[in-house]
């Protein structure tokens, strides 16, 4: 037998006891992925053919298309399962959630992305491409808890969910882990559509965590939360918060929205209501700010960090911030995005998930 062979085959039942599972029996089982992709022309007729176009052109009209992909998962095509899942993820090593198309161009490889290592693993479980829609799309170095996605699987491939998502972590990385997937409610989004994890979401909560110390602990060197080495005033930067909760136009606190308006074909409702920031003082010179959103324009959260350091470093007057709301303009906002680091993905909320 080729060596190459055998170090495969030693790789392969090492990998779970690495993991720190013991050794199943059905992971001999899990097929090598097919090659050949579906028939997709095939599929997108049976879909078409079995959804309702009325409704389906009434929910298209009802949202912006300004955090992920939702396409033609808006429908299940007959003989499908959906499932929902959540996944936690360290965003240091990745691209961003979403899985990039073109290489890129530094290292001429298309670059590692959250959306592109679940649907590897998920595509060698199923031995078909599986495709992941996610309720939102995290920015490079954005690192989440309680992202949801869901993906399509046809009847007669479909395992127990529990035993989906053992063979996926057996899988995965080990910055990636996948937990709560379940099949997908019953209840539609829009009328007879199928449950979706980009649209049917009815909040979301972000942190973002940052450091004051001199000193930063060897125990915390990971890019976990920003170590913001400049004096802050804490007590203002609370009062701060307030002053972006309800309902605005964060036109001014949104990036590339020109960008997403040529995809759409159409003007971006840069509306969102904030329920609520709350900075919590966690002892140390350990701080973070919680945002619970409705939904958030892209690095719409890291643009508000950023003018709360600065406005609360001294470096801006308080008066920046009504002036930024007021301008509608993304120019008219002279402080950058805080970095990516420190901001979490906490959870995504559903009324029956």
């Amino acid at each position: 037998m080729p060596c190459f062979v055998v170090a495969f085959i030693e790789l392969a039942l090492f990998l779970p006891i690495a993991r720190g599972f013991p050794s199943p029996s059905f992971m001999s089982t899990i097929p090598i992925l097919q090659r050949a992709k579906p028939d997709c022309i095939d599929l997108r007729r049976r879909v078409q053919d079995s959804c309702n176009s009325e409704t389906f052109l009434q929910a298209s009209s009802t949202y912006d298309c300004d955090e992920g992909d939702r396409e033609d998962h808006r429908y299940l095509a007959p003989g499908f399962k959906r499932f929902a899942c959540r996944v936690a993820y360290d965003g240091t090593g990745f691209r961003g959630f979403q899985i990039q198309k073109k290489p890129q161009k530094e290292t001429k490889k298309i670059a590692r992305t959250v959306q592109g290592e679940l649907e590897k693993a998920l595509s060698m479980i199923f031995q078909t491409e599986t495709t992941v829609v996610a309720a939102s799309r995290t920015d490079t170095g954005v690192h989440a808890r309680g992202q949801a996605f869901h993906f399509d699987v046809e009847e007669n491939k479909c395992f127990s969910p529990d035993l989906i998502c053992y063979k996926a972590n057996q899988l995965l990385p080990d910055d990636v882990v996948v937990w709560n997937m379940s099949l997908a409610p019953a209840t539609g989004t829009f009328g007879n559509l199928p449950w979706h994890a980009n649209v049917a979401p009815t909040g979301k909560l972000y942190s973002y965590r940052f450091r004051t110390a001199k000193h930063m602990s060897p125990l915390d060197r990971r890019d976990r939360a920003l170590w913001y080495k400049c004096e802050l005033d804490i007590g203002l930067m609370r009062s701060c918060c307030l002053e972006f909760e309800g309902t605005h136009d964060f036109t001014s606190f949104g990036n590339r929205l020109a960008h997403k308006e040529a995809d759409v074909g159409r003007e971006l409702d840069c509306h969102r209501t904030i329920k609520s920031i709350v900075l919590v003082d966690e002892s140390h010179g350990n701080y973070r700010i919680d945002f619970v959103l409705d939904g958030a324009l892209y690095k719409m959260v890291r643009n508000i960090v950023g003018i709360l350091f600065g406005v609360s470093s001294g470096i801006l007057p308080r008066e920046t911030i009504s002036e930024a709301l007021l301008a509608k303009n993304r120019t008219k906002n002279p402080a950058r995005a805080a970095p990516a680091e420190g901001l979490t993905l906490e959870s995504v909320f559903y009324d029956c998930y």
